[in-house]
């Protein structure tokens, strides 16, 4: 029997596009692949990352690979790999590493790990700097999390902070303006475009964004949509906020 590393900063990752990209991410840590005689090809592919970084290969079958590591074979795609959680990027850092036209992106309490790695995913395709949500009260890095990203995961920052408000409030500091999305914003999402440097917070689905969020936000914006439609999963909400900021900063 294989000796099974046990870890909470080691775990498998799993599924075509995000193995494909966590392979190519210099900065991820990654200590076995498994694969089957269908998927053997990405060995082949790597071959040079695979021996830079020392990483033990190993062919098995589809159950075999969903026995390692707990999960249906229809979900694993016939490839998995094992690797570290990536460190957390400093809000001091970050901020030396974006550009004058920047978002950042806050999710307040949302829990689901799939609408996670969804917002993140949208996130990378509108041009945002960073996600970032709290360390209690929100999923740190986990596989479904990045699966659901579809390889995102690995090219922007995922930062969990002790406190939303306070960070917010550093953000405020560094010449951002924060607008809180919620149902009843006084303003629309066109109208926050305006802003170079803008922080936007998404509140959960039940309770939207905190009162104490609230608080720290220069305005509140809403998405225009009919009555006939209370409200949308928040992954949806973010990815038609983003769209619509991003479209308005590239006409």
């Amino acid at each position: 029997m294989r000796k099974k590393i046990k870890t909470n900063n080691i775990y498998w990752l799993y599924g075509k596009h995000p193995v494909d990209s966590a392979i190519n991410n210099t900065s991820r840590i990654i200590y076995k692949i498994l694969v089957t005689k269908n998927t053997n090809q990405l060995i082949d592919k790597y071959k040079a990352i695979i021996q830079d970084k020392n990483i033990e290969v190993e062919v098995l079958t589809n159950t075999e690979i969903s026995e390692e590591i707990d999960i249906q074979e229809s979900v694993h795609q016939g490839v998995a790999i094992q690797v570290k959680k990536l460190e957390f990027t400093s809000i001091e850092k970050l901020l030396k590493t974006v550009n004058e036209n920047s978002t950042i992106l806050f999710l307040d309490q949302i829990t689901d790990p799939q609408n996670i790695g969804a917002i993140i995913r949208s996130s990378l395709g509108f041009n945002v700097d960073a996600v970032i949500t709290t360390k209690d009260n929100a999923p740190s890095e986990n596989s479904t999390l990045v699966k659901s990203s579809a390889g995102a995961f690995e090219y922007i920052p995922y930062i969990q902070v002790t406190n939303i408000s306070r960070t917010l409030n550093e953000l405020k500091e560094n010449g951002y303006w924060i607008a809180s999305i919620v149902q009843n914003g006084n303003c629309s999402i066109k109208e926050i475009a305006k802003f170079d440097k803008l922080a936007l917070v998404m509140g959960s689905e039940g309770k939207g964004v905190r009162d104490i969020n609230l608080k720290q936000s220069d305005m509140t914006a809403k998405i225009e949509m009919s009555s006939k439609l209370e409200s949308l999963n928040v992954s949806n909400a973010t990815a038609i906020v983003l769209h619509q900021l991003y479209i308005s900063n590239n006409k």
